[in-house]
């Protein structure tokens, strides 16, 4: 069967929040859950929205998803950053990842890079991205500030 990968649509939300969900508790990142569907909605599908979805499918069933932002690197120029890149786990080790990748480099020729992260124990992801052949920097460790939104 075929891959098929197109946008987000607003249909596409329970799927999206679920699996982002449960990669931040395998990831230990689920300290505190602020998205849900009302607000993953606006940032995803408003008139300025804050990043996109591309969803792929096999046998016309979500299989995953990457979501992603445009970004500026002084180093890179214009990038997209890959902030999840999602397989259900019924998909695994089919491709959906890569393709995913080669979907979002041919529909944005303008950016010069694709860049994410990977948790330091994740290594599923890893082979994925190795097999890729990435550029990798070992010596960057990311920082989060996170705004709380008290007024």
């Amino acid at each position: 069967m075929t891959i098929d990968i197109r946008a987000a649509e607003p249909g596409d939300i329970a799927f999206i929040l679920q699996s982002i969900q449960e990669v931040n508790q395998k990831s230990g990142l689920n300290q505190e859950p602020y998205l849900n569907e009302t607000i993953l909605k606006e940032d995803l599908f408003s008139k300025d929205p804050a990043a996109f979805v591309a969803i792929a499918f096999k046998d016309n069933r979500h299989a995953g998803f990457a979501l992603y932002a445009p970004m500026y690197f002084t180093t890179l120029g214009r990038s997209l950053w890959i902030t999840q890149l999602f397989t259900h786990a019924d998909y695994r080790k089919q491709g959906i990842a890569t393709n995913l990748l080669v979907y979002l480099k041919n529909k944005y020729p303008q950016y010069n890079a694709l860049c994410w992260a990977a948790t330091d124990d994740n290594q599923e992801a890893k082979k994925v991205f190795n097999k890729i052949t990435p550029s990798k920097l070992d010596d960057v460790t990311f920082y989060i500030l996170r705004n709380t939104h008290d007024n």
